[in-house]
């Protein structure tokens, strides 16, 4: 028999309070759907506070995010005009030392086939002239005092 038919079904008092089985069962379901409705409430509370953490941690997630993909565009965009300029004054050295490389070769070209020839009013040696940059060294930076 169950725990409700058996509250319902006794008449008698229990002992020295002088209630019937059916007015403590009332009692009891009325006790319990109080905490139920205190329980629920606070479910309901809870879940809503979860969902306002929820929402508050998806915000500084996509906050944190575009905050992190501007500083790559930024360190991307800063990358490349770094490369450029360097680049830029690298190319430009390099074309300067290939000139004077160049210079260099054809003097020593002339010179070497002259002295294998029996010429030796050449001399074979490297004297490159002044870089065309007056003011500046081969780094691009002013002479100093």
């Amino acid at each position: 028999m169950s725990m409700r038919s058996a509250a319902t079904a006794s008449q008698q008092d229990i002992p020295s309070t002088g209630i019937t089985g059916r007015q403590w069962f009332a009692e009891a379901t009325i006790h319990i759907n109080l905490i139920k409705d205190v329980e629920t409430k606070l479910s309901a509370d809870l879940n809503g506070l979860a969902g306002s953490l929820k929402a508050d941690a998806d915000r500084s997630l996509m906050v944190s995010a575009a905050i992190t993909i501007v500083a790559m565009a930024i360190s991307v965009a800063l990358a490349v005009l770094l490369i450029i300029a360097l680049q830029t004054r690298t190319s430009g050295l390099l074309q300067r030392l290939t000139a004077v490389a160049q210079k260099d070769v054809a003097r020593l070209e002339t010179s070497i086939l002259a002295l294998e020839n029996g010429d030796l009013t050449q001399v074979a040696e490297t004297s490159t002239e002044n870089i065309d940059s007056p003011g500046s060294d081969e780094m691009g930076k002013p002479p100093r005092p």
